[in-house]
């Protein structure tokens, strides 16, 4: 839809590659419609009252936002309310999804470090092994959470584990002298806070990314039969 706007255009253009590489088409018509008019009353607005349209169209869209970050916000309460139950309304859908990820790579690291250990007697061996499976465990978890919160990924993942490294350095330190849970504790907000967070926005980007391509690739070619 075209609004003889060519800088409305290009905007709203921007917004709709960004909310449709998460949100299906019939989902985000609504509320494409629904910002293409706000945005043309608020520009009418300023004309009428002496400014010129580019003026008018540059200070409103200013004041709207960049197309990426209101793109995100609807994508991200489209995800949130696509499936409510009584856990996603009180943690979020995408905090759970990261919870759950990041609790069942815990624990397969654990286990897996408990095995290590036993087999392996030089400690320098076993620390080796608790990094270097404390950085695939991080990097995987954080790369299925990518894939299944399409985004704002980082942000679930940090809301997930800054709780959860704290439970951890609470139950450290309630067992010293022994320093197992407290280092336990600072590896998480070392490694697998950061590691996680990289791969969860790596993952989820590539997949905007290959959604925006496809769909410009087909908007091409409808354009140019």
């Amino acid at each position: 839809m075209s609004s003889q706007n060519p800088i409305l255009d290009d905007y709203m253009r921007a917004v709709e590659l960004q909310v449709l590489s998460v949100v299906p088409k019939e989902d985000a018509q609504e509320f494409l419609a629904e910002t293409r008019i706000h945005l043309q009353q608020a520009i009418r607005s300023r004309v009428e009252c002496g400014a010129d349209r580019h003026q008018a169209t540059t200070e409103v869209l200013k004041r709207y936002g960049p197309a990426k970050l209101n793109a995100d916000d609807f994508s991200a309460s489209w995800f949130q309310y696509k499936q409510v139950t009584r856990l996603t309304k009180l943690i979020g859908r995408a905090n759970l999804i990261a919870v759950k990820q990041f609790v069942i790579a815990e624990v397969i690291c654990l286990g897996l470090l408990e095995v290590g250990m036993k087999s392996l007697s030089n400690t320098n061996a076993q620390l080796g092994f608790a990094i270097c499976l404390t950085i695939v465990a991080s990097a995987v978890a954080g790369w299925l959470v990518g894939q299944k919160v399409p985004v704002r990924a980082v942000r679930s993942i940090y809301n997930a584990l800054v709780p959860l490294t704290l439970v951890s350095f609470l139950i450290g330190a309630s067992l010293m002298p022994n320093p197992t849970g407290v280092f336990f504790a600072l590896s998480q907000l070392a490694l697998v806070l950061p590691l996680g967070c990289l791969s969860a926005h790596l993952s989820s980007s590539s997949i905007r990314r290959r959604r925006t391509i496809q769909m410009i690739k087909a908007a091409e070619a409808a354009s140019n039969p």
